[in-house]
């Protein structure tokens, strides 16, 4: 919770300004005549006042995850990660067990920017590496979904083309959209709690929550576009052979990577034109599906009720297309 206090400000003979700081907060950090503040002015026009010295010690503190406290170990370094912690303790209360060192290694890979710094044999002591102002927000944003819209077209091919080779390598890309999915999440937690750092980033506190959401509705694209290499990798194992209602699920498939392709576009440039255009595909999106479902609802064979789930997949992915045009005001 926010306090709020409001002050005069006051005028030296020299013709300075100035104000005076809340005795609490004085005593809180231990300050005294002297101690040092570092005073920076955001984008936005707000005065960020931080006692330096508090601010260096809060870095390097780490947040330890008790192996003992947690079913998953994996869990416990994501929530920390996404909280914006700098250090992190995984420690035991006797030997590491070699599962959990192992379930360390495996998420940290998971997990841009993080890298183990101290071991020993009761405790692994990871640091984040990456400086969250490195990377501007939607620079993350538009790389996150380039991945994506790049599986969304090669599972088109994959799909036509009944590629098993190529709708493997989909399902395994999906992994380092997973890890900017993650960054993007820190990056945005962290920026809406501080404008300084939201100007760094170059989004305001205000569009945190769209972006946020935006992340999302990426990141979902993406298990969706999975979900579709996973059928045409059913398709291959089965060896079943394309009837002609492929060129439908194709269609549906083309005009929903356009969507979402327009949408992220219209979202980095601003442009409310081309969102609220995009906004009113909804109709046309319910046809398409709809026309596909009349014609394979009259044939029950397993190799129709697998293009049934590629179409509903592809539907998904339309509608989180519309989604993000509407996050553009």
């Amino acid at each position: 919770m926010i306090n709020m206090d409001l002050r005069k400000l006051q005028k030296t003979k020299g013709g300075s300004f100035l104000i005076t700081l809340p005795k609490t907060w004085i005593n809180k950090f231990k300050l005294r005549e002297g101690s040092v503040l570092s005073v920076e002015e955001s984008e936005q026009g707000y005065l960020l006042i931080k006692p330096h010295h508090v601010e260096r010690e809060i870095e390097t503190k780490p947040l330890t995850i008790p192996v003992e406290a947690h079913v998953s170990i994996e869990r416990g370094i994501r929530s920390a990660y996404l909280m914006g912690a700098e250090f992190m303790k995984v420690e035991s209360s006797g030997r590491l067990p070699s599962n959990v060192r192992e379930s360390v290694l495996s998420t940290i890979q998971r997990l841009i920017g993080l890298e183990i710094v101290e071991e020993t044999s009761n405790s692994i002591t990871i640091q984040s590496l990456l400086q969250l102002s490195a990377i501007p927000i939607k620079a993350t944003l538009k790389r996150a979904h380039a991945i994506v819209y790049n599986m969304h077209r090669d599972v088109l091919i994959a799909l036509e083309e009944l590629d098993y080779e190529l709708a493997q390598a989909i399902v395994k890309r999906d992994d380092e959209v997973d890890r900017l999915y993650f960054l993007l999440v820190r990056q945005l937690r962290a920026a809406s709690q501080d404008p300084l750092l939201a100007s760094k980033l170059g989004v305001k506190t205000i569009d945190c929550l769209d972006l946020r959401l935006a992340a999302k509705f990426i990141e979902a694209i993406g298990d969706c576009v999975v979900k579709v290499a996973e059928g045409v990798l059913n398709l291959c194992r089965n060896s079943y052979k394309h009837t002609d209602v492929i060129e439908d699920v194709k269609s549906l498939g083309l005009f929903s990577m356009n969507l979402h392709g327009k949408a992220v576009e219209a979202l980095v440039k601003l442009d409310s034109r081309t969102a609220e255009e995009l906004s009113l595909s909804v109709s046309k999106l319910n046809d398409a599906l709809k026309s596909l479902n009349e014609k394979l609802c009259s044939n029950l064979s397993p190799y129709a009720m697998i293009m049934h789930s590629i179409a509903l997949y592809f539907y998904q992915i339309g509608g989180y297309g519309i989604d993000l045009a509407e996050l553009v005001t």
